[in-house]
């Protein structure tokens, strides 16, 4: 049998107890960078992610700004103008592809964020190797 030392047991069996123990006193914190680096909720699934976000994000005040991905095609490239868009931008922000940011973006004033993922991969090929 395995024994976990108390310092890792969480009180409680909500999900909220995990974020508070995670991450004590998380709006007075929320600026300190040693306080946030040195915390993570771990999980394997995306829709965990985002349910474990949207608690934490709930906890600090003011509204959400929902910042939508690109809804159209830059066709300059190919001259192709003719060929219609088959799928409307709202659907198509709702998939949730795993290898893909996800359709829009919810953020609010004040909430650290991280980015993990290079949002401008052209600009980094274009720059070439070191």
């Amino acid at each position: 049998m395995i024994e976990l030392p108390s310092s890792m047991v969480v009180p409680g069996d909500e999900l909220s107890d995990l974020i508070d123990f995670v991450y004590p006193n998380l709006i007075k914190n929320s600026s300190n960078v040693g306080y946030m680096v040195g915390r993570a909720i771990l999980t394997p699934k995306n829709d965990d992610v985002e349910h474990i976000l949207t608690l934490i994000m709930n906890q600090f005040p003011g509204e959400f700004h929902t910042y939508p991905s690109a809804d159209s095609v830059d066709t300059t490239e190919d001259g192709d103008m003719d060929q219609p868009q088959l799928y409307s931008p709202e659907f198509l922000r709702s998939l949730k592809i795993p290898s893909l940011p996800p359709g829009e973006l919810k953020l609010k004033v004040g909430v650290p964020i991280i980015v993990l993922r290079n949002l401008n991969p052209q600009k980094v090929f274009a720059m070439g190797p070191d």
